[in-house]
């Protein structure tokens, strides 16, 4: 009897040191809240985030302290909008060339909706590791949960991006954007 439970105590020992499975979250629509942490050499913020997709659409909107709306970001046929209260900005290309000191530096922007949900870049299929390289950026889920990813890494020798998701929502059907 004593050895069936040191079998079991090294069998779950062992057990708890193997890598995590990535699950993917099924296409269709979610949407995610938490935290972003941005750093580069000059600042680091940390900002909430509210990330709605329905298939090709996103919308992300990010709050900086007391709740206060920083940028709202939408991406929809091709074209990326960031307004950031009221400055505009329409961006046309998958690899977008961010602004406000980061001119140049190209953000895989719709590969990264799928990264986040642990699927590869449109294909749909599972990611089979933990991480992802393309050019200069560096993807990395750190942590998984029942639900899905819930912490990422996003890093460029000039920026760091780190995600921590609060809470998933699924769902097959679409939702309007509303607080979660």
């Amino acid at each position: 009897m004593l050895r069936f439970f040191l079998y079991l105590m090294v069998f779950a020992l062992l057990s708890g040191c193997v890598a995590h499975r990535i699950e993917p979250i099924p296409p269709g629509v979610w949407r995610f809240s938490g935290k972003l942490s941005l750093q580069t050499s000059e600042e680091s913020r940390i900002l909430s985030i509210d990330w709605y997709q329905a298939g090709e659409v996103s919308e992300i909107v990010l709050k900086g302290p007391l709740g206060v709306k920083v940028a709202t970001i939408r991406a929809d046929q091709g074209e990326l909008i960031v307004d950031r209260g009221g400055q505009v900005v329409r961006y046309r290309d998958d690899d977008v060339l961010m602004q406000t000191g980061f001119e140049g530096l190209k953000l895989p922007w719709k590969s990264l909706s799928y990264w986040v949900r642990g699927h590869t870049e449109h294909g749909g299929q599972q990611l089979t590791s933990s991480e992802v390289k393309r050019g200069d950026w560096y993807f990395r889920i750190t942590e998984t949960g029942i639900e899905g990813p819930l912490a990422m890494t996003l890093e460029h020798p000039r920026v760091k991006l780190r995600l921590r998701v609060r809470q998933w929502v699924i769902s097959a059907e679409e939702t309007p954007l509303q607080k979660i």
